[in-house]
């Protein structure tokens, strides 16, 4: 009888040793598991830190290369080839779509070429992001008179009010509100509103 009673003592060692191997290797493969996770985390956080950094090199690289083309453009406004300067100013927005001075330029560009309605929408998007650009303001009532709208009246007052020393301003809207509100000199006011101040580098 007692060597039935060791015999059994013995088992239940062997079951505790197992049942202590078991756990022991049931707690390796959650070390390792924690280990890999944690190595792939550090993997993705150094892709996301290059693919950050490749990103904002893109961006500088695409707005150096706008203003490079800006400033050819602000050339060519200066030899008066108003044409090049819209082809100019239109890479320079291909590359950089913010880049505000380009588009601000480019809507002088379309005054001297006659096409208002360009020149008003690229002003207008202007303001959207400047809303006290004069000189988007004032090239956007520019357009404006010669599209008919009465509110480019309201946008020359308003540049008035801030600079009332702006010759160019209150000449074109002493003309504006002959030709619009007086009845008369209309035929003398659009070759006035024209002759608009040729483009600068806005940056």
């Amino acid at each position: 009888k007692l060597q039935v009673e060791e015999e059994d003592e013995e088992e239940e060692e062997e079951e505790e040793g197992h049942s202590g191997r078991g756990w022991r290797s049931k707690g390796s493969p959650k070390s390792s598991s924690r280990s890999s996770g944690s190595d792939r985390l550090s993997h993705w956080k150094d892709k996301l830190g290059k693919s950050t950094k490749d990103r904002a090199k893109e961006r500088a690289e695409q707005r150096a290369g706008s203003d490079a083309q800006k400033d050819l453009g602000n050339e060519l406004m200066r030899s008066k080839d108003y044409s090049g300067a819209v082809n100019a100013y239109s890479a320079a927005l291909r590359l950089d779509a913010s880049n505000v001075a380009a588009r601000n330029n480019r809507a002088q560009a379309k005054l001297k070429l006659g096409d208002h309605q360009g020149a008003y929408d690229d002003a207008d998007e202007v303001l959207r992001e400047d809303a006290g650009n004069s000189k988007a303001l004032y090239r956007r009532a520019l357009a404006g008179l010669e599209l008919g709208k009465l509110e480019a009246i309201d946008d020359l007052r308003g540049i008035v009010d801030r600079e009332p020393k702006n010759k160019l301003a209150r000449k074109a809207l002493e003309d504006a509100e002959r030709r619009f509100l007086g009845g008369g000199g209309g035929a003398e006011a659009a070759p006035a509103a024209a002759a608009g101040p040729e483009a600068k580098d806005e940056a």
